[in-house]
């Protein structure tokens, strides 16, 4: 190739010491026709590095994922650390081969690959199983392997990020946009329709019932529920749910607790047959007449007309 063509390799590369693997935060990856990103965090970092130290033995740099595939995989080099930096997780190469340094030197191998383990529902990253040479890796983002090649690349410059804005005025600068926007779909005008017409029931209300407060619907209110309460204490006797002795403590039961009430009500069975009047309790009972066989049929029993015993003794 012309050395003086503006295409020919004219780099002087020099082989990596050490390699970014995996970078903090989410890594997007092709494979094939799949799509997909993962996240991986420092405690990720850290499960691998302890797996790594627990196998006690140098990760081998295979070619295009041999190793993976369980065929012949003569190593391009080999790992001796992994550490976990700021950026992400870091390998510290122990050495590369001779034909490794041929294929990265002459640029035929620009990128690697990591072959990683991941949790069994896929979402975390524990295990690092070895990295390969490659040229099409799946990760997408994958710095160049050798140093010189790197100062090929145009520097991507992060966007300038706007100053920060304080909470009270980012809310106080959204919300005439929000109100312009409510007022161009019409949002607005149909709320302060609904407003005002709930507005004109509520005066209605309160002139109804001569209310010029909100004291005065208070006891509106209490007044309503006496009422309510007295009319169940009230079918209940009648229903013979409850007996005359026992009104008050109904009365107290359903204004302090009514479910409790309405509960004993449905679940009691009739105590008096027929209760329908129940004020006739309130009169005593009339004096009790007898005739005269009535009153001889009595006296052989020992009793007296009113039902009592008489002093006789049988």
């Amino acid at each position: 190739m012309d050395p003086a063509s503006p295409v020919s390799d004219r780099n002087e590369r020099k082989l990596p010491e050490e390699i970014l693997l995996l970078r903090f935060g989410n890594n997007a990856f092709t494979k094939g026709t799949q799509e997909g990103e993962f996240p991986f965090a420092p405690e990720d970092a850290d499960a691998v590095i302890r797996e790594f130290s627990r196998r006690k033995k140098d990760l081998v740099i295979d070619f295009e994922h041999q190793s993976v595939q369980c065929a012949k995989a003569p190593a391009a080099g080999w790992i001796k650390k992994l550490v976990r930096t700021e950026e992400g997780l870091l390998a510290l190469v122990k050495y590369w081969t001779k034909e490794a340094e041929e294929l990265i030197l002459n640029g035929k191998y620009r990128y690697f690959s990591p072959a990683l383990y991941f949790s069994p529902d896929g979402t975390k990253v524990v295990s690092l199983h070895s990295v390969a040479l490659t040229n099409h890796p799946a990760l997408h983002g994958i710095p160049a392997l050798a140093a010189d090649d790197l100062a090929g690349e145009v520097p991507q410059e992060a966007p300038e990020e706007p100053p920060a804005v304080p909470a009270e005025e980012a809310a106080a600068a959204e919300q005439p946009a929000a109100e312009e926007k409510m007022e161009a779909d019409g949002t607005v005008p149909a709320l302060l329709a609904d407003l005002r017409k709930k507005e004109a029931l509520w005066d209605t209300l309160l002139k109804r019932h001569a209310c010029t407060s909100f004291a005065d619907v208070e006891k509106r209110l209490d007044e309503a529920r006496s009422v309510v309460l007295a009319d169940k204490v009230r079918e209940a006797l009648e229903k013979g749910k409850l007996t005359e002795h026992m009104r008050s403590w109904a009365e107290a039961l359903a204004g302090t607790a009514p479910e409790l009430f309405d509960a004993y009500v449905r679940s009691v069975p009739r105590l008096v047959p027929d209760n329908a009047f129940t004020e006739q309790a309130l009169f005593p009972p009339a004096e009790h007449v007898s005739d005269p066989e009535e009153e001889e049929i009595f006296s052989m029993l020992g009793l007296s007309p009113a039902g009592k015993k008489s002093g006789k003794n049988l």
